[in-house]
């Protein structure tokens, strides 16, 4: 734990000379970045604040990785569970013209696509739409409100999933 103080000005966890942990560095001209360091540049999360004359600050809160800005979440999705039946997922984001979520789901050697039943965790969304085909079942929900989460319930056990960013989502899972 130390303080360098230059043109700029750095107070926070060190190692090997460079910020690296939690900290604060504060640039000349008052801009500062206020999170995770590792190896002397912005890595984790941490809050980005841009000074402006005669107006609030502009803030950028969220994760940068390789001192870059990757979003407001560390993911933009993450499973918070998944049945063993699913032998291959696949996430895809195509846009953000339209915030939609689509999950195919694929009958293969491990069960049947056979969702039972949904609930929806968290967010909205306008309409949804499924459809059952031979050996697939597509449930598509339509005007999304994000983060979205939803749990499917089907016969070889739960599928839960939240989107934390906007756009069209596709969701492919092969049992």
């Amino acid at each position: 734990m130390g303080k360098a103080v230059g043109l700029d000005t750095y107070e926070g966890n060190f190692k090997n000379g460079f910020p690296d942990g939690e900290g604060i560095y504060t640039w000349s001209v008052g801009d500062y970045y206020k999170g995770s360091f590792k190896k002397g540049i912005k890595s984790g999360h941490g809050e980005m604040h841009f000074k402006r004359k005669g107006m609030e600050d502009s803030v950028a809160i969220g994760f940068w990785s390789k001192d870059t800005y990757k979003g407001r979440y560390e993911e933009p999705y993450k499973f918070i569970e998944i049945s063993n039946a699913v032998s291959q997922k696949s996430v895809n984001r195509h846009s953000n013209k339209t915030n939609s979520v689509t999950i195919m789901m694929e009958t293969g050697v491990m069960g049947v696509a056979n969702v039972r039943a949904y609930q929806l965790m968290e967010g909205n969304f306008i309409r949804t739409n499924i459809r059952d085909m031979s050996r697939t079942q597509v449930i598509e929900f339509q005007g999304v409100n994000f983060p979205f989460r939803v749990r499917f319930t089907q016969d070889k056990g739960p599928i839960d999933i939240i989107f934390y960013e906007e756009g069209e989502w596709n969701l492919e899972l092969i049992l």
